[in-house]
């Protein structure tokens, strides 16, 4: 009980010191919430409201994920691979509206982090973005405080139309006058938000009196999530999307003036930042420019087009081509003088001396002033990446005591008790009270560090006096193992390293269980044996069958890149069939994709009522074994309907794209597969329960990470059956990071496996945590399942009893920590380093998940053990006897 208090605590204060170090690494943009109004600027004469309105109307529609790509002309002669066949060239009517001279479309650069609400707040408020703002975009409390064009055209009390996705009603809560939003949750659905604000964006234009509309499109965006670029829905989606601009532009009065322009979300890469803009006027024509146009340029465009006042915010610049010759100054002018008066705000409120000497400048001509924007928006893009070094500092120093505490003090005193519940009250006040102006409470939490530092110093020199240290000691398995991982958490200095993490950890790990091997192959050359018999390796391999496990065991490691999922900085990387969304295959490899996955099912399943269901044998005669072995076999033949009903669902939501049939199997099948586990629990077979409840997971990581999953698993258990206790710690802990990227992941906010939200679920439902942990299961599965590495290795050692299982995972505990440690070291230190955001952030954010997952299913096993643990033990030794 002691050794779980003493987890317990521990792991309290290695979460806590992990939210503060985010708190102080992971700051927000601190927002000014003035606006604008119209007695800012020196309005034009005759106007009382900055500038004159140009249009009447302005139509703002926005394609959710078009990339530049998809909306440029091409040439009939251009050659285009397989690849853009469904998505170059589609837009036949936008392509003949260029030709004419009635449109222009220019690249639209898109700040990341490219969210969706990260977008829609950059095209409205002219804002930039922080990367931690991107965790809002699954808030559903989500509001936009800040100034807006849309709130200035609410206060001139101008009507705002909006139709389409329902994001935008929970940013701008009571500020349109009409409003046609849909649910955009659900990426299985292509069409019915797209189909029916179609119609009504037709009827907006010719009899409403809006003098905003916003119509925002989200089947583009959905095709990508659900079949990617390259699919024949994709070409039927982008024409469809063709088809509708055509008609708008079609619709236009002489007075009205169109737009559309696109934003997808996830990451940084080229493809992701570029979206397209269409602009069409009847006023005049508009040519626009060749180089790129930020999408915060569209905020004071939009607001001096329609008369408003620029949002107080906005960085953005106004694109001078949509104006008429004559008013480009005046349109710069007033922008400028926007930006000015932010940028001193700002400078006054922060002490910004640098953003200061900007603006005590003036600025005359109308280049001085584009000039003197783009030095302002450049020093505020780097101010906004704060810091907080005191709670950064605090974090890693936290941290740190931790791992010291955990291999220094074996045995829990109460007065190791009551000292680690007082840490922990310290690191919660200095959490929830953030402002702590005279930094009390930091400075008495690093006080009590300190301390705790100093007695773990002491004890540790203490016990190095009395060991006496050798290079034979030096080279053990206790000291190699670690080492290993410590090297491997050093690697992620490198950004490269981060990059190629997969390869480092199984060269690792390849090397680790490799070590056990020669180990266990000395053990075995040492053994006494008799003269004139075969020789040890014969004896070897046919009566231990180590180098048959091991051989397995590097097989499985070696599969890892067939289902790795690249990201863009890999150079020379392919992702294979196994890890691409099922709609962008085609049919054939579909198929051979399922097949693949039945196959791996079937085996499995035999293998594992084969090696843990009961057999035949003369002990059965009791009648109490007689009915434990019925209830096997049936189980055995009911598996065999769980792997049908996976298949069926693979073929509705892969093949025949059914989603209710795929979501009643997906719910037939959890239902089946509860009672089955729970009717192994009940006999004593763990290995076939955990078998039961994997059933679902197949269906959650979808039949082509089905393979993985199992190889993953086959390789777990297998190391736990070889590899000694000494090593099982470190092996654990590569283990944990490798399973990462076997089961298809990476460590970039756009490979997020969304459709693991979905499985069994309306894209709908109002209800968010449900997917939401879908989501984090599919991630952090590698961790989850690391514990019963553990426990399969307690249960298969008789030496390993409660206070070894829980020194196992104490040792599993401090290695995590220590990656954790180092990683966050890294970012500290990398903080202004260029791929700060695209490489070391994202790497940070999913290690401490990973960390704490496992933190969370380590004290639970711990709990679940000491409480039921025996009980369930008793039951399953009982079954064991009839092997």
């Amino acid at each position: 009980m002691g050794s779980i208090i003493r987890i317990l605590l521990v792991s309290i204060n290695i979460l806590l010191a992990l939210f503060i170090f985010q708190n102080g690494f992971l700051l927000k943009r601190q927002e000014i919430l003035s606006k604008s109004s119209c007695s800012d600027a020196h309005a034009q004469p005759g106007q009382t409201c900055w500038m004159k309105q140009q249009y009447q109307r302005v139509i703002l529609i926005l394609v959710d994920a078009l990339r530049y790509d998809f909306l440029i002309p091409i040439d009939e002669n251009t050659k285009k691979s397989k690849e853009e066949w469904y998505y170059r060239g589609q837009m036949k009517n936008i392509e003949k509206l260029v030709k004419s001279g009635n449109v222009s479309i220019g690249t639209l650069l898109a700040d990341p982090p490219t969210t969706t609400l990260q977008r829609l707040k950059a095209l409205t408020t002219g804002t930039l973005p922080t990367f931690i703002d991107a965790g809002d975009n699954f808030s559903p409390d989500a509001v936009i405080s800040e100034d807006s064009f849309v709130y200035q055209a609410a206060q001139l009390g101008k009507n705002v139309t909006l139709l389409g996705d329902d994001t935008w009603l929970s940013l701008f809560p009571n500020q349109f006058s009409k409003t046609a939003a849909y649910d955009s949750f659900d990426i299985n659905d292509l069409n019915t938000v797209d189909d029916k604000i179609a119609p009504i964006l037709q009827d907006e234009m010719l009899n409403s009196n809006s003098s905003i509309i916003i119509a925002h499109f989200l089947g583009v965006d959905h095709c990508g999530h659900k079949f990617g670029p390259s699919h024949p829905v994709m070409a039927d989606t982008l024409r469809k999307m063709d088809r509708i601009i055509g008609q708008t532009i079609e619709t236009m009065k002489s007075d009205d003036h169109g737009m559309t322009s696109t934003g997808d979300h996830g990451g940084e890469s080229e493809n992701e930042i570029r979206a397209g803009i269409l602009v069409h006027s009847k006023k005049h024509q508009i040519i626009l420019p060749e180089r790129p146009i930020h999408q915060i340029d569209i905020v004071p465009t939009i607001s001096l087009l329609m008369g408003l006042p620029i949002p107080f915010s906005n960085l953005g610049t106004v694109i001078t081509q949509l104006f008429t010759r004559d008013l480009w100054e005046i349109a710069v002018g007033m922008n400028y003088e926007q930006v000015k008066r932010f940028a001193e705000t700002y400078a006054a409120q922060k002490n910004f001396g640098e953003l200061h000497s900007h603006t005590i400048r003036d600025s005359n001509t109308m280049e001085e002033q584009l000039d003197t924007m783009s030095r302002i928006q450049t020093l505020l893009r780097v101010s906004w990446t704060q810091f907080d070094d005191a709670y950064i500092n605090a974090g890693i120093f936290s941290l740190v005591e931790a791992i010291m505490f955990l291999i220094t003090n074996e045995v829990m005193s109460l007065e190791w008790i009551i000292y680690r519940t007082g840490c922990g009250l310290l690191q919660a006040a200095l959490l929830t009270d953030k402002t702590d102006s005279d930094g009390s409470a930091r400075t008495l939490l690093l006080m009590t560090l300190a301390v705790s530092c100093l007695s773990s110093i002491i004890s540790m020199c203490h016990k190095a006096l009395q060991i006496r240290i050798s290079i034979k000691s030096m080279l053990s398995a206790k000291v190699i193992g670690p080492i290993l991982v410590i090297i491997h958490s050093i690697s992620l200095f490198s950004n490269s390293y981060v990059v190629y993490e997969a390869q480092v950890v199984r060269y690792f790990l390849q090397s680790l269980v490799t070590l056990v091997f020669l180990e266990k192959l000395r053990s075995t050359a040492l053994r006494p044996r008799k003269p004139f018999k075969l020789n040890f390796l014969w004896k070897f391999v046919n009566q231990d069958q180590n180098l048959i496990i091991f051989t397995l065991i590097m097989v499985g490691l070696r599969s890892e890149p067939i289902f790795h999922r690249c990201r863009e900085e890999e150079v020379g990387c392919d992702t294979y069939y196994p890890s691409r969304q099922a709609g962008s295959l085609t049919r054939d490899a579909q198929v051979v994709r399922l097949l693949f996955a039945l196959g791996s099912l079937a085996v499995a399943n035999l293998s594992v009522f084969k090696y843990y269901g009961l057999r035949d044998t003369k002990s059965q005669i009791e009648s109490n074994s007689k009915r434990s072995s019925e209830t096997i076999r049936i189980l055995s033949a009911t598996s065999w309907l769980h792997i049908a009903i996976i298949v069926l669902h693979s073929v509705f939501a892969s093949l025949t794209h059914d989603v209710s049939r795929a979501n009643l199997s997906a719910h037939s099948l959890s239902v089946i597969s509860l009672i089955c586990a729970v009717l192994a629990w009940r006999e004593g077979n763990s290995a076939i329960c955990a078998h039961f409840l994997l059933m679902p997971v197949y269906i959650l990581f979808g039949d082509g990470l089905i393979p993985a999953i199992i190889i993953f698993i086959a390789v777990s258990v297998l190391i736990a059956e070889f590899v000694s206790r000494e090593f099982i710690a470190s092996t654990i802990a590569l283990l944990i990071p490798l399973g990462f990227y076997h089961l298809g992941h990476s460590p970039v906010i756009s490979s997020i496996p969304w459709n693991a939200a979905f499985v069994g679920i309306p894209g709908g439902t109002a209800l968010r945590v449900l997917p939401a942990l879908f989501v984090l299961f599919h991630l952090n599965f590698s961790a989850i399942s690391s514990i019963f590495v553990i426990s399969s290795e307690s249960e298969s050692s008789q030496k390993m009893s409660a206070p070894n299982t829980a020194w196992t995972l104490t040792e599993t505990l401090v290695l995590m920590t220590i990656r954790a440690t180092l990683t966050c070291l890294v970012s500290s230190i990398h903080r202004r380093h260029l791929m700060v955001w695209k490489i070391f952030a994202p790497k940070f954010i999913f290690e401490c998940i990973l960390t704490i997952v496992f933190i969370f299913s380590a004290n639970f096993f711990l709990i679940y053990r000491q409480f039921f643990g025996e009980k369930f033990k008793n039951s399953e030794a009982k079954i064991n006897k009839l092997h």
